[in-house]
């Protein structure tokens, strides 16, 4: 015994398609399955058209919204018209992607040679100053330069008392000086 078909009203499935309902949310309103629907749409011309022309009068509604919010120079509204009409001039992000390889190896072996030269001659506050001043954009240069003067005067009284930094900061612990 065959199934008994279920009839749905052209005229409420227009009305539910132009209200800018998708085809799953009619088919929840009307109580039928997606499977039903589409059996309808093959069987009958006039369901289908009245399904077609409903999505039709959503669309041609939210187009009409759209073109006046480009009119009042809604910029949303006009980039989404542009995107969405044009995606191939108009789809392309700012971002670009740049790729990079870095040699960790050669960047640590760079560092620890600027480590060792920099050990194995000090540099003076007037190349601090002579170097790129862009380099140190909101150093205080004469704040470096008078803190590298008591350096350079606490150096030369601890190699004229013949003693090293570390042990002149252990015998202050120790009580001594």
């Amino acid at each position: 015994m065959p199934r008994k078909r279920i009839k749905v009203d052209n005229e409420k499935v227009f009305a539910l398609a132009s209200a800018g309902m998708g085809r799953m949310d009619i088919c929840r309103n009307l109580g039928i399955s997606h499977d039903t629907l589409m059996r309808n749409i093959k069987r009958s011309e006039d369901f289908a058209d009245s399904l077609e022309k409903g999505e039709a009068q959503a669309v041609k509604y939210v187009n009409s919204k759209l073109m006046q919010n480009i009119e009042e120079g809604q910029f949303q509204a006009i980039q989404f018209f542009l995107r969405n009409k044009r995606p191939d001039e108009w789809n392309k992000d700012q971002k670009q992607q740049v790729d990079h390889m870095i040699n960790l190896d050669s960047v640590l072996l760079e560092a620890k040679g600027r480590l060792i030269e920099g050990q194995a001659r000090d540099v003076t506050p007037k190349e601090i100053i002579k170097a790129d001043s862009s380099t140190y954009k909101g150093v205080n240069l004469q704040s470096i330069e008078q803190k590298a003067h008591k350096n350079t005067k606490e150096e030369r009284h601890l190699s004229a008392n013949n003693l090293s930094p570390s042990s002149s900061i252990a015998d202050k612990l120790e009580g001594g000086e």
